[in-house]
């Protein structure tokens, strides 16, 4: 089975910064008014171990109004404020001309496991004084596995490999002598490479992909796609360009038409909606969308176990391999056991029955080395 790939919009964390920019935006043209300005997306941390400081993220805060804005404090306030810090200030007693600007720097050191949150509170004379800005991470425990991105590999431009929750590491499957990956290099003599040397690099690559297909008693099919995804703003590869992210997708056709479903996949449950024609194409990806890419966004996704060939199931899956993609197999790993493809709705499965499924998955993932 080939992925179907759209380019879409990605649910990432700098989607969100618009909701707070609009939000210092002053009525009238001759007042003050706060914006602000940050390059690397709002200050969603991620992840990061507990008792240890990540990186800094700069907020520029500027004056795009008419007249002067004195900023009185910007502090840290919240459920858990002393688990940001802020290591530069220069904002606090600063009144700001027109066009001019000031910045402050916020680190996160979580003190314990968990989703941690804060907001970085703005107290200033511009309209709508606070401006709240959101402040948001998770708290790892060292001792044990975590998903975790590795180092960018400078021949291509992605993360070296991926890992889940389970401490498994899978690098981007890129095989020219078998067909246990999805993708290949466009010339499979020579290694692939997104650099200023060459590029001999696939449209779009996968750490891990599973999927799911259920053949539907009118002739449709509904389809689970999931996967842990590297690919381009553009449509072809091209330097500097690479994003990532996680997807989930469901597609059904020939169902009945505008009517609720609800999906169970190995990595949680959404309800679907079919459409005037019923048809059903649902699309959540999760990472960053834009270059330079963050591929830590990518830690936010759903997919937090790799899925592999359950071994209580002959054959077993292929060394060095989670399995393979062209044989639909039993498979292990779901955080809540639901090593399954399910759909439930009105009649999905002929008359009076609501309720089918399937347990065979089509899996690829190839571990690093």
């Amino acid at each position: 089975m080939r992925f179907f790939h759209t380019k879409m919009a990605l649910r990432s964390a700098a989607s969100l910064l618009m909701v707070f920019v609009s939000s210092f935006a002053a009525l009238a043209q001759t007042d003050p008014i706060l914006t602000l300005n940050n390059p690397v997306g709002v200050f969603d941390f991620i992840r990061q171990n507990i008792n240890t400081t990540s990186a800094g993220q700069i907020a520029t805060l500027s004056n795009s109004g008419a007249s002067s804005l004195t900023i009185t404090s910007v502090t840290v306030t919240g459920l858990h404020p002393t688990n940001f810090l802020l290591s530069s200030n220069t904002c606090n007693g600063v009144t700001l001309a027109p066009g001019a600007t000031c910045r402050v720097t916020v680190a996160f050191r979580p003190s314990a496991v968990g989703a941690r949150s804060g907001r970085l509170t703005v107290t200033n004379t511009a309209d709508g004084s606070q401006h709240l800005i959101p402040l948001a991470g998770i708290g790892l425990n060292p001792a044990v596995p975590n998903r975790d991105v590795g180092p960018v590999d400078p021949r291509v431009g992605f993360p070296l490999w991926q890992q889940d929750d389970k401490g498994v590491r899978l690098e981007l499957c890129l095989e020219t002598t078998n067909a246990l990956c999805l993708s290949s290099p466009p010339n499979a003599a020579l290694p692939a490479s997104v650099n200023d040397r060459s590029i001999n690099f696939p449209g779009e690559a996968f750490w891990w992909s599973g999927e799911a297909e259920i053949t539907l008693p009118n002739g449709g099919r509904a389809r689970l796609v999931m996967a842990k995804e590297a690919a381009f703003t553009t449509e072809e590869a091209t330097i500097g360009n690479q994003i990532s992210f996680d997807r989930i997708r469901v597609r059904m056709d020939d169902v009945t038409p505008n009517t609720n479903y609800t999906v169970t996949h190995p990595f949680g449950t959404l309800t679907v909606t079919s459409d005037d024609e019923g048809e059903v194409d649902e699309t959540e990806d999760i990472g960053c969308g834009a270059s330079p890419c963050d591929f830590r966004l990518q830690n936010k996704g759903k997919i937090g176990v790799f899925l592999k060939w359950d071994p209580a199931v002959t054959p077993l899956a292929p060394v060095g391999y989670v399995g393979d993609p062209n044989v639909p197999h039993r498979v292990t790993g779901s955080p809540t056991g639901n090593n399954i493809f399910r759909i439930a709705g009105p009649n999905v499965g002929g008359s009076g029955i609501n309720t089918i499924q399937t347990n065979l998955f089509s899996v690829s993932g190839k571990l690093f080395q």
